[in-house]
């Protein structure tokens, strides 16, 4: 049998529709079952994406590389926002915030290619703004309002860059920016010293918050649930349990 061929403006509306059916879905009512057969749904495309994607990068066309790269984020930004909900219906809520913010930050690469590309805002902006409203409000609404967060003070090395392997200021790529389907990171850093951890209002990754409040009686409670931590042997009004340092970042391979 014959492989049917598939033209790059098809696998653009494939991905584009798979957008659009799974955003009327997402409704926090929806039920767990429901929300795991979207989720396996846009793996698949996301999945798709990626291979089409790297068959393009091989064949270094850059404009249409770089537009599966933002289909492949702007479909894992939708996927975030299914496993919040998930998350949320599991009791899970640390997991639940930490994908709110993969949303957000998935979103931040699909912001990166409608600046290399603007005359493309008219077509691809709305769906980047609905997915980023969406997130808004559900960090508004879902979740208790996170005042501060924690900013690690450490001495890193320098690390390489995702794009060409070379050491980061060995090369002329620009971190935040997408080249041929590759989005620009500082990969393979190493933490030399940790010596400090500052409260801010406006960190650079909102995954490192407060994770514990205090009840009445000067008990800890988890910040999301209010549930007492376990394990306490009295009141200790003030002690703090936080996230200082998070390692992970978005699948954007």
């Amino acid at each position: 049998m014959e492989n049917k061929k598939i033209t790059i403006d098809e696998i653009d509306q494939l991905m584009s529709n798979a957008v659009t059916e799974a955003f009327k879905e997402l409704q926090v009512t929806t039920s767990a079952r429901l929300i795991k057969c979207w989720i396996d749904y846009l793996d698949s495309h996301i999945d798709a994406a990626k291979q089409y994607k790297h068959q393009l990068i091989k064949a270094n066309i850059e404009k249409d590389a770089d537009g599966l790269l933002y289909l492949q984020c702007i479909l894992s930004a939708m996927r975030s926002l299914f496993e919040v909900i998930l998350f949320l219906k599991k009791e899970e809520n640390q997991k639940s915030w930490h994908s709110l913010i993969d949303s957000q930050d998935y979103l931040q690469v699909c912001t990166a290619f409608v600046k290399k590309y603007p005359h493309l805002k008219e077509t691809v902006g709305n769906s980047i703004d609905l997915i980023f409203e969406t997130s808004v409000k559900y960090e508004d609404i879902l979740f208790p309002k996170q005042a501060v967060f924690n900013s690690p003070g450490m001495i890193e090395t320098i690390g390489e860059c995702s794009v060409c392997g070379k050491g980061f200021y060995e090369c002329g790529h620009i971190e935040g920016e997408i080249y041929t389907g590759k989005y620009c990171l500082r990969v393979n850093r190493e933490i030399i010293d940790y010596n400090h951890s500052a409260i801010v209002t406006n960190p650079r990754d909102k995954r490192c918050i407060i994770t514990t409040r205090h009840d009445k009686d000067g008990y800890k409670i988890d910040v999301f649930s209010r549930e007492r931590i376990e394990g306490q042997d009295g009141p200790a009004p003030d002690e703090y349990t936080s996230i200082l340092f998070n390692a992970s970042f978005i699948d954007v391979n």
